[in-house]
């Protein structure tokens, strides 16, 4: 696998996760999916832990067990 394709497949995972949450940012998309891919278990508990709202002091999720 090329850096290239690497992106694009990074690219189209987050664009779904948009597609799901429309009203998120894609930077917003972007960190469910790290949050889903490396830290959480779940869609689920990736989706409650992130902000979604501007302007939150540079606080993009919080994850509470």
């Amino acid at each position: 696998m090329t850096r290239k394709t690497d992106i694009m497949t990074l690219a189209k995972e987050v664009h779904g996760v948009h597609e799901q949450n429309p009203a998120w940012t894609l930077d917003n998309a972007f960190i469910h999916w790290f949050l889903q891919a490396f830290l959480v278990p779940d869609s689920d508990s990736a989706g409650k832990a992130v902000t979604g709202v501007s302007h939150d002091k540079g606080v993009d999720a919080v994850f509470r067990r």
